[in-house]
């Protein structure tokens, strides 16, 4: 997990190394989504899986959350910037979930609902969907 993470940062960096953004943003994505599942216990993990991990574990889990929502104010703020509204949407979508999970439920609704705007005006039917659903569940 720590190799893999390693080599997620430092494709980042050589991504904006070189301007390449819109690249530069998925993978700014890619990790926040990584660090949501930590903070959020997506997965069950076996005991071998901890024992080859403990260090990723000890370092990531206790600030996966704060990490998670770092990375999707980043890409928020980028994609707003560059006017890349389905990938602003995403992430709002994601740090919405991530804030419902932590019972942050005022958090919650203003970025979902800000997600299903955005994905309105890209006619991203099956992304709507989903923030959709998720701003129901908060009800």
């Amino acid at each position: 997990m720590s190799l893999g993470l390693k080599r997620l940062k430092e494709g980042k960096q050589e991504l904006l190394t070189s301007g390449n953004m819109l690249n530069y943003l998925e993978c700014e994505y890619i990790l926040g989504k990584v660090f949501s599942q930590v903070a959020e216990g997506a997965e069950p993990i076996n005991l071998s899986k901890i024992a080859k991990n403990i260090g990723f574990i000890a370092k990531n889990v206790p600030f996966a959350g704060k990490k998670a929502e770092g990375h999707f104010k980043k890409v928020i703020e980028i994609a707003e910037e560059m006017g890349a509204k389905t990938i602003m949407g995403g992430a709002c979508l994601d740090l919405g979930l991530l804030y419902k999970t932590k019972k942050r439920k005022d958090l919650a609704n203003k970025l979902i609902s800000k997600a299903v705007k955005l994905f309105e005006q890209c006619e991203a039917d099956v992304y709507l969907k989903q923030a959709n659903e998720a701003l129901e569940s908060l009800q």
